[in-house]
């Protein structure tokens, strides 16, 4: 029962920290995002192909290849490139169509359009589960929970990242910009806060 209790906690904190970004993106530009979800696992792939050993199948360039980094650098890597997937998303994809004032249900369905061509993109390259590099451990007892201790450390990381996206929010001249825009996107501008800009910087926030 206690096992299980962690192991829910961490599964929970993890949908938080995702939801996150979508609830964001939704408070601030009314856009729902159907293809979030592949953008997340964009990371996960992204970290799993950096993290690879250089004798991987995937793909090798000889002394020139990116495989066999460190995990955490993998994923360091893989939360820029993610955001900078999602700026490029914003920029040539979501505000042309808000430019052209389409309609929330055709944007609606371009973000499922998108999702899906994202996923059979993922499932080109290789359609078989993957794990990732790394070595087993055994489980430990935090408070009382049992679970690994690199599953304490994405519990305890979640939560900070939880808290400092608050933080961000409530006290920083960006994320104040951003509730200004959610509230209402005309008084931002005539306050002078650019809403474009806000828009391509959540943008890249969303899947970072």
């Amino acid at each position: 029962m206690i096992e299980q209790l962690g192991n829910g906690l961490l599964l929970g904190i993890i949908i938080a920290v995702a939801s996150v970004a979508l609830s964001l993106l939704y408070g601030v530009t009314r856009i729902v995002n159907f293809a979030h979800g592949e953008i997340i696992a964009l990371g996960a792939i992204a970290t799993l192909f950096l993290s690879s050993p250089v004798d991987s199948r995937v793909i090798f360039l000889d002394r020139f290849s990116p495989l066999g980094n460190n995990f955490y650098i993998s994923v360091l890597v893989s939360v820029i490139l993610c955001g900078l997937f999602g700026g490029i998303l914003e920029f040539f994809l979501f505000r042309p169509l808000r430019k052209a004032e389409v309609g929330n249900i055709a944007v609606l369905v371009v973000t499922i359009g998108l999702s899906l061509f994202l996923r059979h993109i993922y499932l080109l390259f290789n359609a078989k589960p993957q794990n990732f590099p790394l070595e087993l451990q055994r489980r430990e007892t935090y408070l009382f929970f049992d679970m690994t201790p690199r599953n304490f450390r994405v519990l305890i990381l979640g939560i900070f990242v939880m808290v400092l996206i608050g933080l961000f929010l409530s006290y920083t001249r960006i994320g104040k910009a951003m509730r200004a825009v959610r509230d209402s996107n005309d008084l931002a501008s005539v306050s002078g806060i650019n809403s474009d800009n806000i828009f391509y910087l959540h943008g890249f926030h969303q899947v970072c």
